[in-house]
């Protein structure tokens, strides 16, 4: 059995991380701001009881959109987008969903040598998290082509075809599985020995080379999903305002009012459409990059600091907001795409 190295265990809704405690020496309170018994209520419920039934949802409707997008056909770039995009965020549900297994207590009482609290760091933590940074970064290329299009309308088919879309995407997958290949190189699975147990049974391990490069998958983590983030609403408040210039352009030089207001309502669903979606994806994702650069800076803010218990119950509620965006998505699609509610009630079966 190799060395092992203790380590700090980071959760949030896209990922689950072991990293050493680099706090600054910030101190919090002394006494914990919650205490054990209201954790354990508010960790099973919001993992195990609302996470579990938001995911199985989020499941459903979200196979709706693969279906959809798939009867529509995948020969234009926004499609072949869109359906890339809902399989990424499938994965990620159900990876958390597989997480809110490993949480379950009950597992405890099926008497197996599994150590489950740490079989769903690389089982499910990091898996999670790649499917976000996935979705992450094709909904900024979804964005920054959208935007294109309003400002290169002629050259836009030239500039991206569907064969650039599907490589684009393909790259996007490779990097971010990339990334976390270093970390499934020095963390493996192996037989511990639980003293509090009394026990030998499967666990994390960490080689000793792991302990020059902890946190570095975190970190490279973290600066994905801010530059995603960032992409996403950059090219988001470009968009808008260039189809606010073509809308006031339209009203000034179309001779008939009411095909202007017209163009102006189509203009403004697009731009909702765009700001909706990159809300979304903005509240999904700056509550875990905040609750990690807490956990930086405040040191007893860990899973084994001072504020141990006030760190799970924070991070559970980020599981909810994350494992509830691919059934928003379905929400949104639904409510201004005319032509996808049309496709997902044609999908419907019907009553003879």
């Amino acid at each position: 059995m190799n060395d092992t190295h203790p380590v700090q265990l980071v959760i949030s809704t896209q990922s689950i991380v072991f990293v050493p405690n680099i706090g600054t020496g910030i101190n919090s309170l002394e006494e914990e701001l919650i205490s054990t018994s209201d954790k354990e209520k508010l960790v099973f419920a919001n993992h195990v009881v609302i996470c579990t039934a938001l995911g199985l949802f989020s499941l459903v409707v979200n196979v709706a959109n693969l279906c959809v997008f798939a009867v529509q056909g995948l020969k234009n770039s926004v499609n072949i987008s869109l359906f890339s995009l809902a399989i990424s965020d499938m994965g990620r549900i159900l990876f958390t969903e597989w997480l809110a297994v490993c949480w379950n207590p009950s597992t405890d009482q099926l008497n197996v040598p599994v150590m489950f609290n740490e079989l769903l760091y690389l089982s499910a933590g990091w898996p999670a998290g790649c499917a976000n940074n996935i979705s992450m970064f094709i909904t900024a290329y979804i964005t920054v082509e959208r935007y294109l299009c309003t400002v290169l309308p002629l050259k836009i088919k030239k500039i991206i075809t569907p064969r650039r879309t599907v490589a684009v995407i393909v790259s996007i997958y490779v990097v971010c599985v990339a990334y976390v290949v270093p970390e499934y190189a020095y963390v493996y699975y192996d037989w511990n020995f639980y003293p509090a147990l009394n026990r030998t049974m499967l666990g994390l391990a960490f080689r000793s080379e792991f302990q020059d490069l902890k946190g570095l998958s975190f970190l490279i983590h973290a600066i994905l999903v801010v530059s995603g983030l960032f992409s996403v609403s950059l090219f988001s408040i470009l968009l808008v305002g260039q189809l606010k210039r073509q809308t006031s352009w339209r009203k000034m030089n179309t001779r008939s009012e009411n095909h202007a207001e017209a163009l102006t309502l189509r203009d403004r669903k697009s731009s909702v459409l765009i700001a909706v979606l990159a809300l979304f994806m903005a509240l999904v994702d700056v509550p875990m990059v905040t609750l990690s650069l807490v956990q930086t800076f405040v040191k007893d803010f860990s899973a084994y600091g001072r504020q141990s218990n006030l760190f799970h119950v924070a991070w559970s509620f980020d599981f909810i907001v994350g494992v509830s965006q691919p059934s928003i998505n379905f929400f949104v699609y639904y409510k201004m795409s005319s032509k996808y509610r049309q496709t997902f009630l044609s999908c419907l079966p019907r009553s003879t």
